[in-house]
């Protein structure tokens, strides 16, 4: 079954979609507004993305502040059993894609505000991660990137300074990702991108206390 979202006049095929959710943590009173981008997961939210979503809603409730969650509608290309936001990031229309699923989530969760971050996790990180890359012009100073790297031309030199700040958090037991979130960093300070790379005790996972530290730093600006 396939469906179709209009994003800023590109029609975007998604073949074999399944059908669009969100949730919303943190108090309908909130001061501060987020939207949070899952990993690869199960078409239901898996034990780590419940984790993940308990945590969040941790912080958001410490922090006062609200974050929209959307899911993604799409089936993963290399593993139809699992849904994902994109793989080829690179892919302008992904990102086009995930953004407007993301504006749909904030309409629900705070209707009449608008999120200044945006936090991703493994296969939502690389969303993150990209729109710093590219430039993109979003609603979002911030961004916090969990758990992900991506690809890069390392002979480019550009000037990201005014693309967002950004965080990359990387933890020390993830053998797949750490050494190249390490790289990404050092590219992204190359870039003159406000980079910073934080490292914590943990494998794949969302750690709690340093994610924390990172949004408070971030809303106390």
């Amino acid at each position: 079954m396939c469906s179709r979202i209009k994003v800023l006049g590109v029609l975007v095929l998604f073949l074999s979609s399944t059908a669009w959710s969100f949730e919303c943590v943190g108090p309908k009173t909130a001061s501060n507004f987020a939207v949070y981008l899952h990993g690869m997961d199960t078409q239901k939210p898996s034990p780590q993305e419940q984790s993940n979503r308990k945590k969040l809603s941790e912080i958001a409730n410490k922090l006062n502040l609200r974050i929209a969650i959307p899911r993604a509608a799409d089936l993963c290309s290399n593993d139809k059993n699992l849904i994902c936001w994109g793989w080829n990031f690179n892919d302008s229309k992904i990102i086009d894609a995930t953004l407007y699923l993301s504006s749909k989530a904030e309409a629900e969760c705070f209707p009449k505000k608008k999120a200044n971050g945006l936090i991703g996790f493994s296969n939502g990180g690389f969303v993150v991660n990209q729109i710093v890359k590219d430039c993109k012009k979003t609603e979002f100073s911030w961004f916090v990137s969990i758990g992900a790297a991506g690809s890069w031309n390392d002979s480019s030199t550009e000037d990201l300074s005014q693309c967002g700040k950004i965080s990359l958090l990387a933890g020390k037991q993830d053998k797949a990702n750490y050494e190249n979130i390490k790289n990404l960093a050092a590219w992204f300070h190359k870039n003159k991108a406000p980079a910073q790379l934080i490292m914590y005790e943990g494998g794949h996972e969302i750690p709690e206390k340093e994610l924390e530290q990172e949004l408070k730093g971030y809303l106390a600006k």
